[in-house]
């Protein structure tokens, strides 16, 4: 009895076991986490700390001062010995990784820091593991964004096959961003409508919010810590002003009273682009939620308020509503509550992609829909001309 339960005893039930012929690892549940409010505990220090198991399938801990040490065993039980730990949460600014050869050796990541720094320059933050058996891992995590830790490991073979479709799955989507801004480019000069030009710089603005928040911004363009944190900022600002914009344009039968909404939050929109250089990171992030959630907010009720008697907020809210279920998907997915594939975590692009090539048929069936107007009515003033010419030489 006591060889049988000996192994649970010295392995305990929170750590994880690597098995022959399974390739993922979600490590939530696997977890013990410790908080250090002071920051100033070392690999040495927490040795002896008081780790608590994690009962959540991924660590979330809001906006925190702290650092928060993670700490997982490892019993590799499988013929795959060299493994990748992962961490596809982009907004991290230090992490810290420690493994045990001889002496705890450290590796760091983290949107502050610089990539070249890095054990692989990614989209994510990817720390290897080689000729793994059985081990203790430390993570040291600090940030000043909220702190969401998403944690898995798999092969090193399975990682490469993830990011070859990762890659082409996101070159998929900028050849789509492409090819909306140049259509409506081209559309726009030869209609000369300002509609066009602030759908333009509302697929500018995504394309460069979408590089920065998926971590491929600094993997595959510029390695910038200014450009994974401040620009943030103002990215999204510029996202909810030329979206303010276009829907304003695009709906036209908006009331004075939501006309005058739309103008009062480009107001406040403005200042916020003005004072965001002279505010922390932390409070900057703040007012960039409370402003997304207002715009949000307004930007869906101004459609759904004009479904019924518009044509255009059909296609308006239909195209949010495919983004809205991506950004769902891909929420779910990082909360835990949604199993973690390649599907789920892209689906918020997969969303985004649908959402503004609908727009951007929208905007053309919107013009050719006046068109049509405008050639039957030039019509209708031609018969009645005729009609009125054949009254008077009667």
């Amino acid at each position: 009895f006591l060889i049988l339960i000996f192994p649970f005893i010295c392995f305990g039930e929170n750590h994880l076991v690597l098995e022959e012929g399974k390739e993922f690892y979600e490590l939530g549940l696997h977890l013990s986490v410790l908080e250090d409010s002071s920051g100033k505990m070392t690999i040495d220090d927490v040795q002896e700390g008081n780790f608590k198991k994690s009962d959540k399938k991924v660590l979330s801990f809001g906006f925190s001062d702290s650092v928060i040490w993670i700490k997982f065993v490892v019993k590799n039980n499988s013929k795959m010995k060299d493994w990748i730990l992962r961490i596809n949460y982009p907004d991290l600014d230090h992490i810290s990784f420690f493994k045990y050869r001889k002496k705890w050796v450290k590796t760091v990541a983290g949107d502050s820091i610089s990539s070249k720094l890095w054990e692989m320059r990614y989209k994510d933050y990817i720390f290897n593991i080689d000729n793994l058996k059985e081990e203790t891992f430390y993570l040291r995590v600090k940030s000043r964004g909220a702190m969401t830790v998403p944690l898995h490991m798999m092969p090193k073979s399975f990682f490469k096959r993830s990011k070859e479709l990762n890659d082409f799955l996101f070159g998929g989507f900028i050849a789509i961003l492409i090819t909306m801004f140049f259509y409506n480019c081209f559309i726009g000069l030869v209609l000369r409508e300002a509609q066009f030009f602030y759908y333009v710089g509302f697929i500018l603005a995504w394309a460069n919010l979408t590089l920065i928040i998926s971590g491929v911004g600094r993997y595959q363009f510029i390695d910038s810590i200014y450009f994974s944190n401040e620009v943030l900022v103002y990215t999204v600002i510029l996202v909810l002003v030329f979206l303010l914009l276009f829907t304003r344009s695009f709906l036209e039968e908006l009331t004075p009273k939501v006309e005058k909404t739309f103008k009062i939050n480009l107001y406040f929109l403005g200042t916020f682009l003005l004072l965001a250089p002279f505010l922390s990171l932390r409070l900057n992030l703040f007012f960039m939620a409370i402003f997304g959630v207002i715009t949000s907010g307004i930007v869906l009720a101004s459609g759904f308020y004009l479904f019924k008697a518009s044509r255009p907020a059909k296609f308006f809210m239909l195209s949010f509503f495919l983004l809205l279920i991506g950004a769902i998907l891909k929420g779910l997915s990082a909360t835990g509550l949604i199993p973690s594939n390649i599907f789920t975590e892209e689906s918020i692009y997969f969303g985004s992609a649908a959402q503004l090539t609908l727009l951007s048929l929208a905007l053309t069936d919107k013009f050719k829909v006046r068109q049509e107007e405008i050639i039957e009515g030039k019509e209708a003033i031609s018969l009645l001309l005729e009609e009125v010419r054949a009254r008077l030489e009667k």
